[in-house]
């Protein structure tokens, strides 16, 4: 349980989800985890994440991981793409971080690929905090 709580916290750069239903984001983050096939030490990866990373070092497993998430939270758009008000509406992160969060949605829109794209949010939005 420590392991998905830990995922939250380094999965959408957020320490604690401050709303929304906890136990829908275990569930959702702990079948991702499995789907995917994320072992142990690439869990502690997205704990230890260093921001700004190239995608090109990133695991597509780890990629997809976020993706499956994001669309478990259903915070994705018809188009594939992040729909700031439901991602503003979970509390994670804190409203003073509404425009960076949509820069980092703009700088991904061009990404076809569902697994890129939630990478490059993740990454662009652990830049943002650091």
């Amino acid at each position: 349980m420590f392991r998905v709580l830990s995922i939250l916290s380094a999965l959408l750069l957020i320490v604690t989800l401050t709303k929304g239903d906890h136990s829908a984001f275990k569930a959702v983050a702990e079948s991702c985890r499995t789907e995917q096939q994320i072992t142990e030490v690439e869990h502690m990866s997205l704990e230890n994440w260093q921001p700004n990373m190239s995608a090109a070092t990133v695991d597509r497993r780890l990629k997809c991981y976020l993706d499956c998430v994001l669309q478990g939270m259903e915070v994705m758009d018809a188009t594939g793409q992040l729909d700031l008000d439901k991602y503003m509406a979970y509390g994670i992160v804190d409203e003073s971080m509404r425009n960076g969060v949509s820069a980092c949605r703009l700088g991904q829109a061009g990404l076809s690929d569902p697994c890129e794209y939630a990478f490059g949010i993740y990454n662009c939005v652990m830049a943002l905090r650091n």
